[in-house]
């Protein structure tokens, strides 16, 4: 694992909400670090991140896997779902709006 990877994982892990979010407004993290954010669970920070990034594809599933519906529709909205995972457990959550959204793109 490189040391910019690991610096990443230990921003995530110190939890300071600030400092999460001044450095993923500049930057795109690692996929171990992406997954970290979204297991974190800070809606405010997964919003701006995914606002400005698309999710590797292990993370892509996991934001499906946690159903958030809003963060959801903001990921199809602005970049889609790419990784079969997560398009599969999109589709087991069988949510009207969200398949139509994923459907139109």
């Amino acid at each position: 694992m490189s040391k910019l990877n690991e610096k990443q994982i230990e921003l995530i892990g110190r939890g300071n909400h600030q400092e999460i979010m001044g450095y993923i407004a500049q930057n795109r993290l690692c996929e171990e670090a992406e997954i970290k954010l979204l297991c974190r669970g800070n809606h405010e920070e997964i919003m701006a991140y995914i606002g400005r990034r698309s999710l590797t594809g292990q993370a892509q599933g996991l934001l499906v896997e946690n159903g958030n519906h809003e963060e959801i529709m903001a990921y199809i909205r602005r970049h889609n779902f790419t990784d079969e995972n997560a398009i599969a457990i999109l589709h087991e959550r069988n949510n009207i709006e969200e398949l139509i959204a994923f459907g139109e793109r």
